[in-house]
């Protein structure tokens, strides 16, 4: 593998689980060039936004507070916008303070909203809608958090998405494409390598672990052992 900075990687195989978008806009060289099957399968697959300026994305405002003023309940909390045209726009949220043990919650923004929050909203601006959000929800005006954690998945030149979705003429049979290897080195991982599920941090957990065994085989030629993976 030859880094950007001129650095050479050397090993005996290699896992690729960049951002579907780095493939889709060819910004990794592969020597040989990668599979006509595999190729055309990433370029069917939807991720970001497309070069007909059609596409999806999805963002996330993560707020942490000084006490809770939320239900402390371990499901999603959903409100409805205020007018249709704000549909999307932190109209989910989820209570982290199960998770993360702090009064933290996180809002979704989807759709146009998602591309409002990622190329024209400034941090103020997002705070501020995703607190009416909360207002709406709990019926009281929230105070100001003391942290904010904003995603702009679509212009981060690392991302330029959030995940992979079935764009029009795409199926399974692409996904499976995508996933597998090209060659006897060269192995795919990533959440839209996954014809169930794609589109979630499970579904690049397992595709990783499913990239590892492969190679496992491969060069050991027997089964590995899985028995012990933490999220087994």
């Amino acid at each position: 593998v030859e880094l950007s900075s001129g650095e050479v990687i050397e090993g005996d195989a290699v896992i690729v689980t960049v951002p579907l978008g780095i493939l889709k806009r060819d910004l990794i060289a592969f020597d040989p060039p990668l599979p006509a099957p595999k190729r055309a399968a990433i370029q069917r697959l939807g991720y970001g936004k497309e070069e007909d300026d059609t596409g999806a994305v999805m963002n996330k405002v993560i707020l942490r507070f000084e006490h809770p003023f939320w239900p402390n309940i371990n499901e999603r909390l959903i409100v409805l916008p205020e007018r249709p045209e704000d549909r999307g726009r932190y109209t989910n949220w989820i209570n982290l303070i199960p998770i993360v043990g702090e009064p933290v919650i996180a809002g979704f923004s989807n759709g146009k909203q998602a591309l409002w929050q990622d190329g024209e909203a400034t941090d103020e601006e997002i705070v501020r809608a995703a607190l009416a959000s909360l207002a709406r929800l709990t019926y009281r005006t929230p105070p100001q958090p003391t942290g904010v954690l904003i995603t702009r998945w679509l212009s981060d030149p690392w991302a330029l998405g959030s995940y992979s979705y079935s764009s029009l003429g795409s199926s399974d049979a692409d996904r499976r494409d995508y996933a597998r290897p090209a060659g006897e080195r060269l192995y795919f991982a990533g959440e839209g390598t996954q014809a169930g599920e794609y589109g979630t941090v499970h579904a690049a957990l397992h595709s990783g672990e499913a990239a590892a065994a492969a190679i496992y085989r491969a060069f050991h030629q027997r089964e590995p052992n899985l028995g012990n993976l933490p999220w087994r």
